[in-house]
Formats: C-alpha cells, structure tokens, sequence
C-alpha cells in the first residue's frame, strides 16, 4: 500500500470514528486527525508529481550523456556525423548551448558574406565559423 492508499484508510476509519461518537471533544479530535491525514493526502500529490519531472528529467539527462559520446569537436562548434548511432540526424550544433543549458541546438546557415561567422544558433544567437557542406542546404 502507498502513502496516499494509506492515508486513506486513516481517513476512513476517521470517519466511522466521527459518525460514531457523541462526544463533541472527540469529534473535533478526529476532524483535526482528519484534516492531517487531508495535508498528508495533498503533501504525497506533490511528491508524487514531483518525482514524475525529477524522473523525466533523469531520463532527458541520460539521453543526452548518450548523444555526447557521438560528438565531436570541429572549429568550436559540436558536429555529428550523418551515419550514426545516435538515431539523430547529422549536422553541426552549438557548443554553448549543450554545454551551459544541456540542449542540442542545430545551427542555422547564414547566407552571404559575414565577419562573425557563416552559422548561427537559434537558442543563443552565438556566430560560428562552421565547416559547412553548402550542397546539403
């Protein structure tokens, strides 16, 4: 039985305690009992819902440490190769990005002439100097 399985039945018994009796000290005794057994209810939601995020999380991070161990570094930026294990399709991805914020950003090609870089990244705006296969764009 889980907490809030048990906190239930606490509730129930509580109940028939209160429908029971005729004292009215007992019966505020057992309202406070059951107002108690309410907060643990509402307490064991949360951490319910709470280990739900902290799991998908977990999850998310370990998916990610997988995809690292395909990358590599090329002109500061991270590149994965087309043929992959990684189930996720090639290309160039900002540095800054999956290694401040944990997020695998593609970056955009930017067309024309430029002194900052010929890529940019969405997510922080950064410019890269990228080898880039123009055929593929």
């Amino acid at each position: 039985m889980d907490i809030t399985g048990g906190a239930q039945k606490v509730w129930d018994i509580g109940v028939k305690l209160r429908d029971s009796l005729r004292d009215a000290e007992h019966k505020t005794l057992i309202a406070e009992l059951m107002n108690a057994v309410a907060d643990v209810k509402m307490e064991a939601a949360d951490l319910k819902q709470e280990n739900l995020v902290l799991s998908e999380k977990l999850t998310d991070l370990q998916e990610l440490k997988d995809i690292r161990k395909y990358l590599r570094i090329d002109r500061g930026t991270y590149r994965l190769d087309d043929e992959n294990e990684a189930g996720i399709a090639g290309g160039i991805f900002c540095t800054y990005c999956m290694d401040t914020k944990k997020q695998l950003v593609r970056l955009s090609i930017v067309q024309g002439k430029n002194k900052e870089g010929n890529c940019r990244c969405p997510g922080c705006k950064n410019m890269f100097f990228a080898r880039v296969d123009y055929s593929n764009s």
